[in-house]
This record gives C-alpha cells, sequence and structure tokens, in this order.
C-alpha cells in the first residue's frame, strides 16, 4: 500500500536527519504491484519489404565471371583444368569442405586431381554447386 511521506507535518530538522536525503540527494523508493499485467504484442512501426531472393543467379553470375583471381582451387578431371572457389564449394558441399578446409592432406593445396570421373559430369557439378541447377545439356534436362 503506498503511504505518501507527509513533507508538512516534518520538521526541517527531521528531514535532514532522516535517511531519505543523504550527501545532498534525495532518495525515493517506491514499490509497484501489478495485479493484471497487461502484455501487448510487439508492433513494428515501420513495414520493411525483403527483395524475392537471387542468390542462385547471383551465384551463377559469380561462377561465369572471367575474372580469375577470385578462384582460389584447381582440379585435374580427366586432362582437362576447373577452377572455383573454396569457400562456394564448402558451402555447398561437405564432402568439399572436409577435403578443403578438414584435416585432410588436401586441405593444404590448391591444386586437387580428381579420379574416376569426366570432365563433363564435373563440370556440371561445379555448375550445379554455384547455381543450384543442371545445365541445359545434360540428358535434356532443362535446369536454367
Amino acid at each position: 500500500m503506498f503511504r505518501p511521506l507527509d513533507y508538512c507535518d516534518m520538521e526541517r530538522r527531521e528531514f535532514e536527519e532522516s535517511s531519505y536525503l543523504k550527501d545532498d540527494h534525495l532518495a525515493i523508493e517506491c514499490v509497484v504491484t501489478v495485479k493484471q499485467p497487461r502484455v501487448s504484442a510487439t508492433k513494428f512501426l515501420y513495414g520493411v519489404q525483403v527483395p524475392p531472393s537471387n542468390i542462385n543467379e547471383q551465384l551463377a553470375a559469380m561462377s561465369l565471371d572471367s575474372e580469375e583471381c577470385d578462384k582460389d582451387v584447381t582440379f585435374s578431371v580427366g586432362g582437362e583444368t576447373f577452377t572455383a572457389r573454396k569457400k562456394v564449394l564448402a558451402l555447398r558441399s561437405p564432402v568439399f569442405r572436409a577435403e578443403l578446409y578438414g584435416p585432410m592432406s588436401e586441405a593444404r593445396t590448391k591444386h586437387l586431381t580428381i579420379e574416376n570421373m569426366q570432365p563433363a559430369v564435373f563440370k556440371a557439378l561445379l555448375h550445379f554447386i554455384d547455381t543450384d541447377s543442371l545445365p541445359a545439356d545434360v540428358d535434356g534436362h532443362g535446369g536454367e
């Protein structure tokens, strides 16, 4: 229950000697009891329009980028050479993540040789990793 302190009934000397006034600061203690809390739903003041995702198109454009400076790993597959970005490979494939960033010896090299795979299959694999779709010329499946 709230009991207001009636300063009119208190002498100045009593007030200055009380625990309410210390070092020229007035201390006020409030005790609040909420009997029926009312919690309203959070409402955002401003609506945020999130653009539709086009990460597949962005990754595809990045993979077609002719600048080789970003590509930091080279693969030899059936006599052909392919370049790729290690981070994209690791992001999309746990096998590449283990091979390129794990304790395997391949993690320390920038050139890997892939055995027992046709270059066209590896090229399609890299395309899928970069775009999440199959190339249009793979077995008649139009991926793009």
